[in-house]
């Protein structure tokens, strides 16, 4: 089954909630594939063909190499009620419901799981958390090279920005919910492509902002 993913962010004072089938990220993953989203929707004559996408995908995945929200420093993992040190290097953190993410890459990987994790199972009603040190590091883990690093396993799982530690030169918050992006700023929660056009100046980051993950209420949704 699925688990409801929700998003809620200070200042504005908007929230998003969806069920999650597959799974939710926070990082750079997120602001890849929101830069793709704005640019398809808002000139989709660039993109005619698989081949292209995935150039363009590519593109914006190199352009981020660098410069991205340092994830393991503004955020504290909680899960089921425990705080998880997060690696300093990480830029994305993922929550996964299924082994299949980002056209079929396997992020926990197929090499053995050690305690404290299990084997993950579909039906076990928890989810695996994982982190991403960057585009290279992805690419490795599509390719069938490299796994991402194991954070946890539960069935509530709590992203929340750490007060205080970003400014307004820091870059908005990007996420996403089963391939759908968003952006958070000190506006909101955005998920319309033409949102960035609208703005005069770049997005602020948003003072607060919190993503939850619970299996619990899977059925509520």
């Amino acid at each position: 089954g699925g688990a409801a993913a929700a998003a809620a962010a200070g200042g504005g004072g908007a929230s998003k909630e969806q069920l999650m089938c597959n799974y939710t990220s926070v990082g750079y993953d997120a602001r890849v594939a929101r830069l793709f989203h704005v640019k398809r929707e808002t000139r989709p004559e660039l993109f005619k063909n698989r081949a292209i996408n995935k150039a363009w995908y590519a593109w914006y995945g190199i352009k981020n190499v660098t410069g991205t929200l340092n994830v393991a420093r503004t955020f504290e993992l909680i899960v089921d009620g425990k705080e998880v040190k997060v690696p300093g290097s990480v830029r994305a953190i993922a929550v996964i419901n299924i082994p299949s993410y980002s056209g079929g890459a396997n992020l926990w990987g197929t090499a053995r799981t050690e305690a404290p994790f299990h084997a993950p199972a579909v039906h076990d009603g928890m989810v695996e958390v994982v982190g991403t040190y960057g585009p290279i590091h992805s690419l490795g883990i599509m390719m069938g090279l490299r796994r991402a690093e194991r954070l946890g396993q539960g069935k509530e799982i709590i992203l929340r920005l750490r007060p205080g530690t970003l400014t307004a030169k820091d870059p908005p918050i990007y996420a996403q919910v089963d391939g759908e992006p968003f952006l958070v700023d000190a506006a909101g929660v955005h998920d319309k492509a033409t949102y960035e056009a609208s703005l005069t100046g770049p997005p602020k980051p948003p003072s607060a902002f919190e993503v939850r993950v619970d299996m619990h209420a899977r059925s509520s949704l």
